[in-house]
């Protein structure tokens, strides 16, 4: 791989988020959401690169036809993996950076909590979360 350049690196890497990647607060239980971003291509040096910067665990994904080629995602989903990727990649993105910001509130609201069972209050304080999410468009901010 190339020599990296975080100054390149990484509005490069903003951008292919913003167009290609996705943000997400997904369920994984009843009443259970985690914060996750992904980023899917063919080419395995974009996935090296996201996985350099912003960490993650790389999947192949099947094929649908043979004469496909091959396609490989990359997922940062486990909570502090996702806090410090949010850390590193929101101040260069532009149409995913609200819903990025939400989505890290959200992670916060996990690592604050422990593993302690959650209060009414926060299980209200993260519906509001989800609900906020999910009735925010994607948008271009010019500034």
């Amino acid at each position: 791989m190339n020599v990296m350049n975080a100054q390149v690196d990484l509005p490069y890497l903003a951008g292919l988020i913003d167009a290609d990647g996705h943000v997400g607060l997904h369920k994984v239980g009843e009443g259970r959401y985690a914060p996750q971003l992904s980023f899917v291509n063919t080419s395995s040096e974009l996935i090296d690169l996201f996985q350099f910067y912003l960490g993650g665990q790389v999947y192949e994904k099947k094929k649908v036809k043979e004469e496909h080629t091959t396609t490989y995602e990359v997922v940062v989903r486990f909570n502090e993996y996702f806090l410090k990727a949010c850390g590193v990649i929101l101040p260069f993105l532009r149409l995913k950076k609200t819903k990025l910001l939400i989505a890290q509130e959200y992670a916060e609201s996990i690592r604050d909590t422990n593993g302690k069972k959650l209060t009414p209050e926060v299980k209200a304080y993260r519906k509001n979360l989800r609900e906020i999410w999910e009735n925010t468009p994607i948008e271009m901010r010019i500034n």
